[in-house]
């Protein structure tokens, strides 16, 4: 897979065969898609590419970036989006933390801010076709290249937010991003589009900026 070809070191290592966490995973992973992501994973587990841009996670881990079993738990995010999320495996994310995940055997790009979710491809190995082919835009990676220069290292786990939501207008600019740990930002993400899914007209113009 090219992906791996650009991504770096494993994340964590795996767990050893005959491990409790395998009965863990096997549920999560027992689908076609799940069984390439779970052949993904064992191949490396967990990874960055495109610099911190994209995030791959591993399997397990209890510590940032989370592994997919904590990160899928409903208890860490999931539940603090009114959005009916239930049956989503959520496995990757782009810079500024829309999500990858795989919903009905299809990969779908999962808008943090609005929770509106959008087929991007039919198999894993079409999703990394679609990454690399247009990589600016499908990871973000400019803009935590920029970020990084201007502020340091990115910490593990964390993502690039707007202070200004991008959905209220918030502009793909430096000024406009700030850093924060991957669970705090997916429940404020959360906030905003719980808001949106409130607004009777479907309008946003009401809602407040961090």
């Amino acid at each position: 897979m090219r992906l791996l070809d650009i991504a770096s070191d494993a994340i964590a290592p795996l767990p050893p065969p005959g491990d409790s966490r395998w009965s863990r995973l096997s549920p999560m992973l027992s689908s076609a898609r799940g069984r390439e992501l779970l052949k993904l994973l064992t191949a490396r587990n967990g990874f960055y590419a495109f610099e911190p841009a994209l995030l791959v996670r591993p399997l397990e881990c209890q510590t940032a970036p989370f592994g997919l079993v904590q990160w899928n738990n409903a208890a860490t995010w999931i539940t603090n989006y009114k959005a009916n999320l239930t049956g989503i495996i959520f496995f990757a994310e782009e810079i500024f933390g829309n999500q990858f995940c795989i919903k009905e055997e299809k990969i779908n790009l999962f808008n943090s801010e609005t929770s509106e979710l959008k087929v991007v491809a039919n198999t894993l190995e079409d999703w990394t076709q679609w990454i690399i082919e247009d990589s600016k835009s499908t990871t973000g990676w400019p803009f935590g290249h920029f970020w990084q220069l201007r502020n340091g290292p990115l910490h593990p786990g964390n993502r690039l937010l707007p202070k200004v939501p991008f959905v209220l207008g918030g502009q793909f600019a430096p000024d406009n991003l700030y850093t924060l740990g991957e669970v705090e930002g997916m429940r404020y993400r959360a906030t905003i589009a719980n808001q949106i899914l409130e607004c009777p007209d479907g309008s946003n113009s009401n809602l407040l900026a961090r």
